[in-house]
């Protein structure tokens, strides 16, 4: 397997709230529940950039049709970052989006 040219990071470690639907945070969509994550991770950062970004959800509103790249721009993160999504259910926060990298 080719080595890829430049190291591979991924940012972990702060997630949304587990929360049951009718419970306290009924009222906050997934996007303004995600939008302070995606700050957090940010200011971890510090100057540094993400080359892309992966977002999930477990049940998403088919009013987005690409909640990453909303709640980026929410975030107030670099628009030329690309994004996209995944749903997998639960399984959603082990998605490996270099699996099959060749």
């Amino acid at each position: 397997m080719p080595t890829p040219s430049k190291p591979v990071w991924f940012a972990c470690g702060v997630r949304t709230p587990f929360a049951k639907v009718d419970g306290a945070l009924s009222a906050h969509d997934a996007i303004e529940l995600s939008v302070p994550v995606v700050r957090a991770m940010l200011d971890r950062l510090g100057a540094a950039r993400p080359d892309f970004a992966v977002w999930g959800a477990v049940a998403p509103n088919l009013g987005w049709s690409n909640i990453a790249r909303e709640v980026l721009m929410d975030a107030g993160a670099d628009a030329t970052i690309p994004a996209f999504s995944t749903v997998m259910a639960c399984s959603t926060s082990h998605q490996d989006p270099f699996a099959g990298y060749p």
